[in-house]
């Protein structure tokens, strides 16, 4: 028996680095990885905006415990829907750019088709670069409504 316990707590601590590997690795081979953190991040968001909300709509309309218990499934109940829309919206806006994106290069030489491709790969970076000032900005602006709320307090 104590040689199957030492066995088993040896295997346990050998396989200790190659899960911190694989969880290291996880996200460059498990993309689902990446979409699932940056989805908990998102949620995280919403539920601090909607924090920040009830705080408020408390203070400035005096709410009682009940309504402040019924505007934050108000508030959850929206933000499902909402969120529901903007993923159909997303998919289907995906699927219309990529026949278009079909149907363009059916109309190009193939030396167009590779001028096209890299028209596309530099539209990416540049819309990366933009992603990354808005949210710059958008760090900033919370930064800053962050101190406002302090001082509101």
């Amino acid at each position: 028996m104590k040689k199957f316990l030492f066995a088993l707590l040896a295997a346990g601590l050998a396989a200790t680095p190659v899960v911190a590997e694989m969880k290291a690795m996880g996200e460059e081979h498990h993309p689902e990885m990446k979409v699932e953190r940056l989805r908990e991040k998102r949620h995280a968001k919403f539920r601090k905006r909607m924090e920040k909300q009830i705080k408020r709509m408390k203070k400035d309309l005096d709410l009682n415990e009940n309504q402040v218990n019924e505007l934050e499934r108000i508030l959850k109940d929206g933000g499902k829907k909402i969120a529901e829309i903007r993923k159909e919206m997303r998919k289907k806006i995906r699927a219309i750019r990529i026949r278009t994106d079909k149907e363009i290069e059916e109309i190009l030489t193939p030396q167009q088709k590779e001028k096209f491709r890299e028209f596309k790969k530099k539209r990416r970076q540049r819309l990366k670069k933009r992603r990354e000032k808005i949210k710059e900005h958008r760090m900033l602006r919370e930064k800053e409504e962050n101190d406002k709320d302090k001082n509101y307090m």
